[in-house]
């Protein structure tokens, strides 16, 4: 007769034991490190005065403004550097109607002449570091105070990337749209 083999036994371990009290603390711990970690965040972003200009402060303008003063607050502004506040707009001779070209914002140049006021509008001529350069009103420029943080820049690049991922988003919605007529 043969021999009839028995299984061989395995030791299996015997199931972890879990201590509610362990994991309540360990979950305790994780939430406080959460929140040391979230407060330091936002204790950052108010130190950077990013949110100074409400959520408008998130924005690539908020960011860039959150960096300067206006001309009006300096004593001596010849020779500073400053920065287009939106669209800008060149001209020739302070005070003339056609422009001779536009700046876009964010533009840096250097302030070379004025202030020359017209109709209670001040001018001052700007060296553009590319572009037109020429007469623009003082309410279109700022003076640059410093320069965005990481943190800031890494936002600007994220606002970037957000517009090129809409227009990608809108052709293939376009694209696809056209296929099904």
């Amino acid at each position: 007769m043969a021999e009839e083999k028995k299984p061989e036994k395995k030791d299996v371990a015997p199931a972890p034991v879990q201590d509610p009290f362990v994991e309540i603390v360990s979950m305790l711990v994780v939430l406080f490190i959460g929140l040391y970690v979230l407060n330091a965040l936002f204790s950052f972003i108010a130190s950077q005065k990013i949110l100074s200009r409400g959520w408008g402060g998130l924005t690539p303008q908020g960011i860039m403004l959150a960096h300067t003063r206006p001309i009006s607050s300096l004593a001596n502004p010849l020779n500073t550097r400053v920065v287009s506040t939106h669209k800008t707009s060149v001209y020739s001779d302070p005070g003339d109607k056609k422009s001779i070209g536009t700046q876009p914002f964010g533009a840096r140049g250097k302030i070379i002449k004025g202030p020359i006021e017209i109709n209670g509008i001040k001018y001052w001529y700007v060296d553009y570091d590319t572009g037109p350069d020429g007469w623009v009103q003082e309410s279109d420029i700022a003076y640059v105070e410093s320069e965005p943080t990481v943190f800031e820049r890494v936002l600007l690049g994220f606002f970037s990337a957000l517009t090129v991922i809409r227009i990608i988003a809108f052709i293939i919605a376009y694209i696809s749209d056209k296929r099904y007529y």
